[in-house]
């Protein structure tokens, strides 16, 4: 309580620093300059972050009207026009783009097939196996009402059936045998023509056929039978073999040294044609090589000893 007058007697103004600018002091602190900064910083990034987008917005807008020919129009026309969109393009600013053909495919060429003829115009299955029965074309050792549906559906005429039973060649054939001898317009000469050599039993439609449409003459046939190879070739074998001009004597020496049956047509047909003889077929095989070694592998040996 002593020091109470202390206090007193002692002024405030006595405490403050004489060249003290309390206004000044009250005015800085009242606008907070760091304040202001932090605020002139925001302001900047505001003003590049507009002129960014207005960048942005501008790049846009030029690979827009570059992809419309820098035309507005046809910018509108694109969006609001739809299908009648027309494009404007001004003098001087055009691209000029070479006509191209384009290469188009020819379509390919099929040889042209002469159709089956139908039995007859306007005729129905009963009355195709009425016609048949009439001819005398059906019964035992002929055909079978079931044999006649489907020779009516295959398109095979009536002429073509009762020549056969003409020739005596009807009963040995099914009705897909005598199907596929129509469509490969094969003639009846010549069915007849194998009957008479012997062949027309020992041989498939399918061989009849290839034959047929290889033109291999029965004396080939002759010949290949009297070596005594016809049973052993297919029919591939032989029209090959005739399709290459392989000789009948080379086709003997063969298998007179067991070699038919064993080589494929290909083999025999590039030996022959390459002139590989037998004589080194059998060298090659009495050193253990004759089926190690392809047809190329001795074709080309045979050629490097200087034959």
């Amino acid at each position: 309580m002593a020091h109470k007058g202390n206090f007193k007697n002692h002024p405030l103004k006595n405490d403050l620093d004489s060249e003290f600018d309390l206004d000044g002091y009250l005015d800085e602190k009242a606008h907070h300059p760091e304040l202001e900064e932090q605020e002139e910083i925001v302001s900047e990034e505001r003003s590049d972050l507009i002129k960014n987008s207005l960048l942005v917005v501008a790049v846009i807008t030029t690979i827009f009207l570059w992809t419309f020919d820098w035309s507005p129009r046809n910018a509108y026309n694109y969006f609001f026009e739809g299908e009648n969109q027309v494009f404007v393009v001004e003098e001087g600013s055009q691209t000029v783009i070479p006509d191209v053909t384009p290469t188009v495919a020819e379509a390919p060429q099929f040889p042209e097939f002469e159709t089956a003829v139908e039995p007859s115009e306007g005729s129905s299955a009963v009355d195709y196996i009425v016609e048949l029965r009439e001819k005398n074309l059906l019964g035992e050792g002929k055909l079978s009402p079931f044999d006649a549906r489907q020779l009516y559906s295959s398109g095979v005429p009536v002429s073509y059936i009762e020549a056969l039973d003409g020739a005596n060649l009807l009963g040995n054939f099914s009705f897909v045998d005598i199907s596929e001898f129509y469509d490969s317009r094969i003639p009846i000469e010549y069915l007849e023509a194998l009957e008479q050599s012997g062949y027309l039993n020992n041989l498939s439609f399918v061989d009849i056929t290839e034959f047929y449409e290889n033109n291999v003459p029965f004396e080939y046939l002759n010949q290949l039978n009297e070596i005594g190879i016809l049973d052993e070739l297919s029919f591939v074998d032989i029209t090959e073999f005739y399709s290459a001009n392989v000789s009948i004597d080379y086709l003997k020496q063969l298998e007179e040294n067991d070699y038919i049956g064993t080589l494929s047509f290909v083999d025999i047909t590039e030996f022959y044609e390459n002139g590989v003889t037998v004589e080194f077929l059998n060298e090659l095989k009495s050193k253990g090589l004759i089926n190690e070694l392809s047809f190329v592998d001795i074709v080309d040996l045979y050629a490097a000893e200087g034959n």
